[in-house]
């Protein structure tokens, strides 16, 4: 080995050990704090589709929700309003119980309401991915602990119907396409961040069928469902999380190429990232929808012993986000 291979070697390794401190001290001394986030611009603008001015322009107006020391909100999705606003249904979690609870909060006018209780059990809750489809609006909360996934009345929790037991789905999203209805979900059971899973079904009352490629896909950067699906020009998009460094680190937008009952295919055609200067520059992993509005989730790092030690998150970031 050269000498100049032996500094190479030990750079490398001097660079790994540094990367493995830094890691142990961004999990042992911080968490992401999420927040929910509202853009009154079109999905495909934050999408990066049209360009990205109209992402920068789009993500430099964003009406977030107050914050609550203590607990996060993340995985919004919004159903219109009777009153010509949004209803927004997010994950609330507070820190000392580690259980999800799923709340709304109504948007209108560029700000938000009052939240308000929508769904609590016993169980984690989370994502209650909205879905408008055979003549009526449904929530279906991520309930994977339970192994459960079920239909409930937007208006009304304690109407519900089961759509998948025995299966413990993470993140369930639902696009009609083709003539069927596909389920999209990683599994709590295996690679929850990176295998990707599909059902199909007639229609949302079942039987639910599973692809037989299933998981159709591996990837870290690009599998777990991160939110709605969209349609820009003739293509459908499905948003990914990258959790390829770490849990929600951004929203990766595939355009699906094929989706039948022999194959699935996709390709990543753009990404969604915290932009410089924001507030919360350390996660962003779900986008969701409503005309042209949309919906984000974005974390910051928080301390989990002090608020007045929340500065130092930029300590533990990597280097390419320590700007940050």
């Amino acid at each position: 080995m050269t000498e100049a291979s032996e500094d190479t070697t030990r750079n490398q390794a001097r660079r790994g050990v540094a990367a493995r401190l830094r890691d142990a001290l961004r999990y042992r001394g911080f968490r992401q704090n999420w927040n929910v986030g509202v853009m009154a611009r079109p999905v495909a603008d934050v999408a990066g589709l049209n360009g990205a001015a109209a992402q920068r322009e789009a993500l430099a107006a964003v009406w977030w929700m107050e914050e609550e020391r203590g607990l996060f909100r993340a995985d919004p999705f919004p159903l219109p309003a009777f009153d010509g606003g949004l209803d927004i249904y997010f994950e609330q979690l507070r820190w000392d119980e580690m259980r999800g609870t799923i709340e709304r909060v109504c948007f209108r006018d560029g700000s938000f309401g009052p939240v308000a209780p929508y769904l609590s059990e016993a169980h984690h809750l989370s994502y209650p991915y909205t879905l408008q489809g055979e003549g009526k609006a449904l929530v279906l909360p991520e309930q994977a602990e339970a192994r459960l996934v079920a239909a409930l009345d937007p208006q009304d929790a304690g109407i519900r119907k089961t759509v998948i037991s025995g299966e413990p789905l993470l993140d369930s999203s639902i696009l009609r396409y083709g003539g069927r209805y596909w389920l999209f979900a990683t599994r709590l059971d295996e690679g929850e961040n990176e295998t990707l899973h599909l059902f199909h079904a007639e229609g949302l009352d079942g039987p639910w069928t599973p692809h037989p490629g299933n998981p159709v896909k591996r990837d870290a950067r690009a599998a777990r469902p991160a939110g709605h699906f969209f349609r820009h020009g003739n293509d459908w998009f499905r948003p990914a999380q990258n959790c390829s460094r770490y849990y929600g680190e951004s929203i990766v937008i595939n355009r699906i190429a094929q989706l039948d009952g022999e194959g699935f295919s996709e390709e990543a055609v753009s990404e969604i990232r915290s932009p410089p200067g924001w507030r919360y520059a350390d996660g962003l992993h779900t986008i969701s929808h409503c005309g042209d509005t949309t919906v984000i989730d974005a974390a910051r790092l928080e301390s989990k012993f002090a608020a007045f030690l929340d500065p130092l998150a930029r300590f533990v970031r990597p280097p390419d986000q320590a700007k940050l």
